[in-house]
């Protein structure tokens, strides 16, 4: 009887299927897919990546609420596995926020943060909890976005059969973002997070359109400071040639320049991220 991998069990399209194999012939390792609602706000994918000796296989967890997109984020999470497979381990680093970097961010956010006390929106008591979410969030979004934009666009052109899975995730992923332009979630984010998240979504769904052929992408964001700023960054990225990790890493500081984020990070070399 034929022994089935687990890759096989989630009916994965047979390109989807090729491009596993490849993966595993580049990087000595096979790709172990496993359904996961706990990483639900984390994204609809993750690719947990370590340097454990004991490290057999490269692990991607997925929210089973999006299974129906499960081709394309397969596809999404090899392109990041691949990327980082082709530099060497002591380049492989990842954005690591420190109590310092904490402090520079709080002091940054602190007019931002007293508008929010005084109107009420936000209560003291929980800006112990909302700070860290807010500087992981927007350091996550910083890390992934310019390798993201990168690995749609490769999809894309070298994986033709899974466009339209591609295509319709997109448009899901999109709509879920433009959530954040909820003028109530506004009300209750500080204005330095909120532009710089919502222009960091601007560059991608911008890059998108010529994917996807939808110019509803961006039409949320026509007006807002978002818009101006991530014009900005996408220019960036349509200026600067696609060099994998590496670029992708210069990509970040550049960006962080220009959204002001310098003194929230510092670049590591990484024992365990999500992608």
């Amino acid at each position: 009887m034929k022994e089935f991998s687990h890759s096989e069990k989630l009916n994965l399209l047979p390109e989807t299927q090729e491009l596993l194999k490849s993966v595993q012939a580049l990087t000595g390792m096979p790709v172990d897919i496993q359904p996961d609602p706990g990483i639900r706000g984390m994204g609809r994918a993750v690719y947990i990546a370590s340097e454990t000796s004991g490290n057999q296989s490269h692990r991607v967890l997925y929210d089973p609420l999006y299974e129906q997109f499960l081709d394309h984020h397969v596809a999404h999470e090899c392109g990041h596995i691949l990327r980082l497979a082709a530099v060497d381990v002591n380049e492989r680093v990842a954005l690591v926020t420190t109590s310092d970097h904490t402090e520079n961010a709080a002091l940054q956010l602190l007019p931002d943060i007293e508008e929010l006390l005084e109107r009420g929106d936000v209560s003291e008591d929980y800006l112990g909890k909302l700070l860290p979410l807010w500087l992981s969030g927007t350091i996550s979004q910083l890390y992934n976005t310019p390798a993201d934009i990168h690995i749609e666009r490769w999809i894309h052109q070298d994986y033709p059969t899974l466009r339209s899975t591609q295509t319709a995730s997109i448009l899901s992923s999109a709509e879920q973002a433009h959530l954040v332009l909820n003028p109530m979630i506004e009300e209750v984010t500080p204005r330095h997070i909120w532009n710089v998240s919502n222009a960091m979504n601007y560059a991608l769904f911008k890059s998108a359109i010529n994917l996807s052929g939808n110019n509803e992408l961006i039409k949320p964001y026509k007006g807002t400071p978002a818009e101006i700023l991530g014009e900005d960054l996408f220019e960036m990225i349509e200026s600067t040639a696609d060099t994998g990790f590496e670029g992708d890493r210069q990509l970040v500081d550049l960006w962080a320049d220009k959204l002001e984020l310098q003194g929230w990070f510092t670049w590591q070399k990484y024992q365990r991220l999500a992608s």
